[in-house]
């Protein structure tokens, strides 16, 4: 007797987009038309060069970043659905120039937090300062506030503000973004109702707010054994309530010490360092605009 047997043939994907969103970054899109593939093919070229396959994703994936790419060139790419050694036709080639590269005239004395100072800003992320804009002062403290203002921005927590802290208000320019950090419970003030929005930040208060940003994000972090921060000397001087957080943070190599025995968990942190910070967690983690 005759066996029928029926292969259903993939549909290819399509409607490709790219966009650069950097200096070194840009981020494709593209519709699943099917609901079988094994996943997709991602092939890119640059002016001039020959289509080569750049990554595989998993089946449903409708998005990819592609990062560590050059300032102001043009990539183009084309996607397809594969299911063993079956491929799907390609779809549309798409076209994308990435951003200038942002340089600042005062990052000599930090070449560890450079690409990272340099890719936040070409995401509009960070900026330089006020007064001088082609100056960053990396190693100036940063603020409660300005630190709060930067991770909702990177990850992209986008709610209206409900509330206040006393000393956060409408008028201040970091209003939206504290408060809406307290309505996700990334925050809680420090007591009365209060944020000292203007008071420096320390390295371990950082990791706290970071593992729930992450945690609300989508991205819960695993815990660590605290046994990992015993090669710091100064282990002691974590407070209980961060403990964890920087057990975590360091464990994921989101947060390193200062050197290899000294964490500093009460030392200010510095605009350097936070940058460093959100540029690890934005190079390994996946951040999402549905809040």
């Amino acid at each position: 007797k005759e066996c029928e047997v029926l292969i259903k043939s993939l549909a290819a994907p399509s409607k490709l987009t790219a966009k650069a969103i950097s200096s070194t970054t840009i981020v494709l899109e593209w519709e699943d038309n099917s609901s079988d593939e094994q996943g997709f093919i991602i092939e890119r070229r640059s002016s001039g060069g020959e289509f080569e396959a750049i990554a595989k994703t998993d089946p449903n994936t409708v998005k990819y970043t592609d990062n560590s790419l050059e300032a102001v060139k043009d990539y183009y790419y084309r996607v397809r659905a594969f299911n063993g050694l079956s491929y799907t036709n390609y779809t549309n080639t798409s076209t994308a120039r990435t951003h200038a590269g942002i340089t600042f005239n005062d990052l000599n004395s930090v070449p560890w937090a450079k690409k990272a100072i340099e890719y936040l800003s070409g995401r509009d992320i960070i900026k330089g300062k006020s007064v001088n804009p082609n100056l960053f002062a990396p190693n100036d403290k940063i603020t409660r506030a300005e630190f709060i203002n930067l991770v909702v921005i990177s990850l992209q927590f986008n709610k209206t503000p409900i509330g206040i802290f006393e000393d956060v208000k409408p008028e201040h320019w970091f209003y939206k973004n504290v408060i809406v950090a307290k309505n996700l419970g990334i925050i809680s003030g420090m007591g009365n109702n209060l944020f000292y929005p203007n008071e420096p930040i320390k390295r371990e208060d950082m990791a706290v707010i970071l593992t729930r940003a992450l945690k609300i994000s989508g991205n819960p972090l695993p815990d660590h054994d605290l046994s990992i921060l015993n090669k710091y000397s100064d282990k002691n001087d974590i407070s209980d309530y961060a403990l964890l957080s920087m057990a975590i943070l360091n464990s994921e190599k989101i947060l390193n010490g200062k050197s290899n025995t000294i964490i500093a968990p009460k030392d200010y942190a510095t605009r350097a360092e936070a940058a460093v910070l959100l540029y690890n967690i934005l190079t390994n983690y996946k951040v999402s605009d549905s809040l």
